[in-house]
């Protein structure tokens, strides 16, 4: 991955309104976006938050709220459980460590957990997108929702 032309920019009060969703790496990001947009606080996830509670999603429930946009239910689904999720061990579990100024393995650790979690919510959106397209309707099957990698 060539990053030569990467520039840093600082998220803004209008990326927040106009956002699905919004990740971040640490809870510390996270509660100042929510400071930054209060009404967003549903939409705001550590990355590692989202890929834990996105898991125990029923596939059932994102298709039939999905309407038209299933990714949208998908996010609003996640914000309802996140309270009755199962939590990890410790709170800052939800973090990506942050390697700046670290050893070369804080830097793979971070690479290897951020590899991780966007995996998870890549079969997770997946998920949701094929159970809402397969979801039991006229001339669908009831069945269908069945291969889907959300829990069901």
């Amino acid at each position: 991955m060539d990053l030569g032309d990467h520039v840093v920019k600082r998220l803004t009060r209008h990326d927040v309104e106009t956002a699905d969703l919004v990740l971040t790496a640490t809870r510390e990001h996270r509660a100042e976006v929510v400071r930054m947009l209060p009404q967003a606080a549903s939409r705001v996830f550590t990355l590692k938050e989202f890929a834990r509670v996105g898991v125990e999603l029923d596939a059932d429930d994102v298709a039939a709220n999905a309407e038209d946009d299933p990714l949208r239910s998908l996010v609003g689904s996640a914000s309802l459980l996140r309270g009755s999720a199962s939590r990890p061990a410790t709170p800052d579990r939800d973090d990506v460590p942050d390697p700046f100024g670290r050893h070369r393995s804080v830097h793979r650790r971070a690479a290897a957990e951020i590899d991780a979690a966007t995996r998870s919510i890549e079969a997770i959106f997946s998920g949701a997108v094929s159970a809402a397209c397969h979801r039991p309707g006229p001339g669908r099957p009831p069945d269908a929702l069945s291969s889907s990698p959300l829990r069901s």
